[in-house]
């Protein structure tokens, strides 16, 4: 209730633009759910909305674009959509009951693949492209979808080099005493 308390007193004067700052901490599943319903109608309305949060997941269903930011330095300005197409992670996973034969015809079109359970997960490409390469030489298909990466797997990407900290990180240390 704070946080609604906090926006709603924000909204008093009736900004043009609003700037929230984690807006969706503390609050519950219906809360967030009216959060999200709340900034996306504000903007629409022709005002301005922007939103500081390391709650990425909540960000992908919030905004329609994205500023990431690293160590101080700008690193994306784009929407939603364009970042995480544009990302490495998003993938068209393949399968067919010829799957030696798909596997081939990829090797052959120069596309890299990785083996994923009972088919392959396709970087770098469409799934209209696989559809009508397997179409054009009569390989069947079982199964063809767009893996797209999570807006956080984007993130980790983009800031790999601007993170000062990374889980898992072991650092050497230096021993202070004599054996």
């Amino acid at each position: 209730m704070s946080q609604r308390l906090g926006i709603a007193a924000a909204l008093l004067g009736k900004p043009k633009y609003l700037i929230l700052d984690e807006p969706a901490n503390g609050l519950d599943p219906e809360g967030m759910a009216w959060l999200r319903k709340f900034l996306k109608d504000y903007a629409k309305a022709g005002n301005g909305v922007f939103v500081s949060s390391h709650l990425l997941s909540e960000m992908s269903q919030m905004a329609d674009n994205v500023v990431v930011i690293g160590r101080g330095k700008l690193i994306a300005d784009t929407s939603i959509d364009k970042l995480v197409a544009s990302n490495t992670h998003t993938r068209v996973f393949v399968r067919s009951n010829k799957m030696n034969v798909l596997k081939k015809l990829l090797k052959e079109s120069e596309l890299k693949f990785d083996q994923e359970k009972d088919g392959v997960a396709v970087s770098g490409v469409e799934p209209d492209y696989i559809g009508q390469l397997a179409y054009k030489f009569k390989v069947p298909i079982l199964e063809l979808s767009r893996q797209d990466a999570s807006l956080e797997d984007v993130f980790l990407e983009l800031t790999a080099d601007a993170q000062e900290f990374q889980a898992g990180e072991e650092k050497e240390t230096k021993k202070w005493y004599r054996r």
